[in-house]
């Protein structure tokens, strides 16, 4: 069984019972809820348009550090600044 959810402006591929991570969920770690943004559910040559699927909050993390540098050459001008994003480990139930 396929699932393609969308979940912060991206679509995932994914199937029943991986753990899929997600930009934050501003939910406790425990948790289950339903994603009510799914585009399509394949199963056995059969696509249905369902209208959820229901998932369980297992952590919440940091991604890898990303890394902003700005310079412009010849002026001595050098910025470095870092970011690492919020998100949430999901088990697709």
């Amino acid at each position: 069984m396929n699932i393609i959810l969308e979940s912060g402006g991206k679509q995932y591929w994914t199937k029943k019972g991986e753990i899929l991570i997600l930009p934050k969920l501003a939910l406790d770690v425990g948790e289950k809820t339903k994603l009510k943004t799914i585009v399509t559910i394949e199963k056995d040559d059969f696509k249905s348009e369902e209208n959820f699927v229901e998932v369980e909050i297992l952590k919440h993390s940091k991604a890898k550090k990303v890394i902003i540098f700005k310079k412009k050459r010849r002026k001595g001008y050098e910025r470095k600044q870092g970011f690492r994003a919020q998100q949430t480990h999901v088990l697709i139930l």
